[in-house]
């Protein structure tokens, strides 16, 4: 019985302290920091989570909202991995740059944040809002 206690009472304050923290997606600087995060520690499948893909699921397809919830998350789960792949080849490239995340921008469900470097250069991030979180839309060069 006592076993059984101690295990629980280490889940729980496992669960407590944060051990198992879930990435910031509710502001497009939080997104951008967890992206940012990902990939510094070549966690690319994390990265590729911060991509807006059911926006662009509607963008490309006229017939996006006729399919089912599952057929979406089918497609979704594929231009995941398929971004994820991408990310892997652009990892070195990302964190050679050294981006630090600036000035974040909302207006309505879509925002900008800006991804800077040491050497003045910016990268202007198109940032949309799905559901209740914010997502990556556009990030010119990965």
């Amino acid at each position: 019985m006592r076993k059984i206690a101690a295990v629980g009472l280490v889940v729980v304050v496992g669960g407590v302290c944060g051990c198992a923290k879930k990435p910031d997606l509710s502001s497009p600087a939080g997104t951008m920091a967890t992206f940012d995060q990902a990939m510094k520690g070549a966690k690319f499948s994390q990265a590729a989570e911060c991509f807006a893909f059911d926006t662009q699921g509607a963008r490309d397809s006229t017939d996006w909202s006729t399919y089912s919830e599952s057929q979406r998350k089918l497609i979704i789960g594929k231009l995941r991995e398929e971004k994820a792949n991408a990310l892997t080849s652009a990892g070195a490239t990302y964190t050679s740059k050294g981006y630090q995340v600036g000035n974040a921008s909302e207006s309505g469900n879509q925002a900008t944040v800006e991804l800077k470097t040491g050497a003045g250069y910016t990268v202007t991030v198109r940032m949309a809002r799905e559901k209740d979180a914010w997502r990556i839309e556009s990030l010119p060069g990965f």
